[in-house]
């Protein structure tokens, strides 16, 4: 019996010590939610002093008929009058999806596209060009426009191009009532 008491002594310090590291570490490398608005704004709007001015109260906008493309997370209204949607795009590789930043004008007209994350995916790094390919999309435009684009590129793609129409979808239905 006495054989098993150092082992486990052992290794019941090193759990500790690194359940203690963690615990630290977690603390100190946390981004808020806040903060990464800030960074995603930072990302599209380098240069120019546009801040977060309001969120939008996405209980009053029915976007059932998009539930089966994206989800939308936020909605936020920036000091230029433009908006930020955070949307998660699906019917990626594998029913994975892909969550971008999408900063629309007042126009109805897509500004720019960072992508946030993205769950299931593969070749993402491949991507990083399509984001500017939906620069000047508009709101009037169907969901086959939005993702001709992407013709014969990754299932990956796909669910960007879902992401970026259903973000236009919402801010149409914000502006229009």
């Amino acid at each position: 019996m006495k054989q098993y008491v150092k082992p486990i002594t052992v290794m019941l310090s090193i759990i500790l010590l690194c359940g203690g590291l963690l615990a630290i570490l977690s603390d100190l490398l946390f981004v808020t939610q806040e903060e990464r608005i800030n960074r995603a704004i930072n990302k599209i709007y380098s240069g120019e002093d546009v801040k977060l001015e309001q969120t939008i109260d996405l209980s009053t906008v029915d976007m059932t008929e998009f539930n089966d493309l994206g989800v939308i997370k936020a909605c936020y209204k920036l000091s230029n009058d433009d908006y930020l949607v955070l949307s998660t795009g699906k019917k990626g590789y594998s029913n994975g999806t892909v969550t971008t930043y999408v900063a629309i004008d007042i126009n109805l007209k897509v500004r720019n596209v960072v992508e946030d994350s993205y769950t299931g995916q593969t070749l993402m790094a491949k991507l990083s060009g399509l984001y500017q390919s939906f620069i000047g999309k508009s709101a009037t435009q169907s969901q086959e426009d939005i993702s001709e684009i992407v013709t014969g590129a990754t299932k990956s793609a796909n669910a960007a191009s879902n992401s970026v129409y259903v973000a236009l979808q919402l801010v149409s239905l914000v502006i229009g009532g």
